[in-house]
């Protein structure tokens, strides 16, 4: 999701990405005067909030170091939605 994410900040804004937390991101977007598309926005802010669901499923839970599979299959939906986008802003991007 970083790797998503960052590029897409440094474009935007000539800088680095420094968190995934959801009122950071939220506040990059909202904030800056940069020339988010309504798909980057929407990014974005679905990148910030599976971070959370998946950092309170970490958080909150006994698993151990190896049950992360476990917490990606429950974001999953999510994760592969965020890729369809991500993908989605790719395939507009002038060439």
């Amino acid at each position: 999701m970083f790797g998503l994410t960052g590029p897409l900040v440094a474009s935007r804004l000539g800088r680095s990405l420094q968190s995934l937390d959801e009122e950071y991101l939220r506040d990059l977007v909202e904030v800056s005067n940069a020339p988010w598309t309504d798909q980057e926005r929407r990014l974005v802010t679905s990148v910030a909030q599976v971070f959370r669901r998946f950092t309170y499923l970490c958080d909150t839970s006994n698993w151990s170091d190896d049950g992360q599979d476990v917490r990606v299959k429950l974001c999953r939906r999510d994760i592969l939605a965020i890729c369809d986008l991500a993908e989605s802003i790719e395939d507009s991007a002038p060439a």
